[in-house]
């Protein structure tokens, strides 16, 4: 289950919560938690040829992170 409490960024402002989906994850269905962030309005990154933990080795997802954590 993911629901909007469960955030940690939308109660807390001071510790913010990034969302990096991938389109073709095996795991969970990230075409319905992006429409879940969507309708509520919540920022992602959204990487729709990747699978789950694929990240690892794309440039462009790493560039994102580091955007996020810098």
């Amino acid at each position: 289950n993911f629901y909007l409490e469960q955030i940690t960024s939308c109660s807390n402002e001071k510790l913010p919560t990034y969302i990096f989906l991938s389109g073709r994850d095996c795991i969970i269905n990230a075409d319905l938690v992006r429409d879940y962030l969507i309708n509520n309005h919540i920022d992602y990154y959204w990487a729709p040829n990747l699978s789950h933990g694929s990240f690892i080795h794309d440039n462009n997802s790493w560039k994102k992170i580091c955007e996020w954590i810098s």
